[in-house]
């Protein structure tokens, strides 16, 4: 078995995401759509795969897990590159392959 990244971290430059269904800011990690911009919090994700609804399924496969950056690093300014870095590359690339790791046999 490979060990594959699990979820991709996602630069928003500080710039709060909003949930398509309730219009809450995900912190951490929440849903993207694969062919859209579309963001869904976990909450809202896991109402649609609760569902008993026939396109289920395919409304599931549309999206895929992202991380916000807030844990790697803050913005000063909104829409600006990062100023403070909170977490080294080294140890971030560490995390996500210790997820990784455990991944292949907790899931």
């Amino acid at each position: 078995k490979t060990l594959k990244e699990t979820v991709k971290i996602k630069c928003t430059k500080g710039i709060p995401e909003q949930c398509v269904r309730c219009h809450s800011s995900p912190v951490g990690d929440y849903y993207e759509g694969i062919y859209s911009d579309d963001i869904l919090c976990p909450k809202c994700f896991n109402t649609i795969t609760n569902a008993k609804n026939p396109m289920r399924d395919k409304d599931i496969r549309g999206y895929h897990k992202v991380r916000d950056c807030s844990s790697i690093h803050k913005h000063e300014f909104l829409g600006f590159p990062p100023k403070i870095i909170l977490r080294e590359e080294k140890e971030t690339k560490r995390l996500k392959h210790k997820e990784a790791y455990f991944r292949l046999y907790y899931t």
